[in-house]
């Protein structure tokens, strides 16, 4: 079903957790309002559809997903 969907690529990742420090770093320097991972000392990543798909192999295409998201709540955390 995973793959059908197109999602099969993140049942490659070889852990079921992720280490909570990578968690709080990418939390930390992700800039919700621009969609950027901020890298300290380098730059700036845009995360969109695009590169998600380039990284990940997921899907980019399809049907449309709404959500909504509060960008004060997101970066309280970091």
């Amino acid at each position: 079903m995973i793959e059908k969907a197109g999602f099969g690529e993140l049942l490659k990742i070889g852990t079921s957790t992720l280490p909570v420090e990578l968690i709080n770093w990418l939390l930390r320097n992700f800039d919700a309002k621009s969609s950027q991972l901020m890298i300290p000392g380098r730059g700036t990543i845009n995360v969109t559809s695009e590169s998600v798909h380039r990284i990940l192999s997921l899907p980019k295409n399809g049907d449309k997903v709404l959500y909504d998201f509060n960008v004060d709540a997101i970066n309280f955390y970091t």
